[in-house]
C-alpha cells in the first residue's frame, strides 16, 4: 500500500513539473535568452547559445542574423558573410541580414587592401 501510494506521489511530482514547465529549455527559450543577451550587450555569454540553437536548426534566420552579426563584430569577415548569405538564403526579406551583408563585403576588401596594399608607383 505505502509503496503505491510514494509511486503515485512520483508521478504527480513529475507530472507538475512536466505542465509547470521545469524540463530542459527548448530551442526557442534558449534562442529568447541569447537574443536578450545579444540586446543587452553580453555577447560572449549569448554566441554559445546561438550555435546551440543553429546546431538543433542550422536555417533559423534570426541566430544566423545575430551569429553574423557576432562574427562581424569579431572581423570575422568571411564566416560573417557566409552566416548573413546563409540568413538571406533562409528568408530573402531579412533586411538588415542584406545590409549588414554589403557591409561586411566592403569591409573584407578594405581588410583586403590594408593586408595586400598596391606596389609603390614608378617613379
Amino acid at each position: 500500500m505505502k509503496t503505491t501510494s510514494i509511486c503515485g506521489l512520483v508521478l504527480a511530482v513529475a507530472a507538475a513539473a512536466i505542465l509547470i514547465g521545469c524540463g530542459a529549455p527548448t530551442t526557442e527559450d534558449i534562442k529568447i535568452q541569447a537574443m536578450r543577451e545579444y540586446n543587452a550587450g553580453q555577447f560572449d555569454k549569448c554566441k554559445p547559445k546561438f550555435q546551440t540553437v543553429l546546431d538543433s536548426y542550422p536555417t533559423d534566420p534570426d541566430c544566423l542574423y545575430y551569429m553574423a552579426r557576432l562574427l562581424h563584430m569579431e572581423g570575422k569577415l568571411d564566416r560573417a558573410i557566409f552566416h548573413y548569405r546563409c540568413c538571406l538564403d533562409s528568408c530573402p526579406a531579412y533586411p538588415m541580414a542584406a545590409y549588414y551583408l554589403k557591409a561586411a563585403e566592403l569591409d573584407a576588401k578594405v581588410q583586403q587592401s590594408i593586408d595586400n596594399p598596391p606596389p609603390p608607383a614608378e617613379p
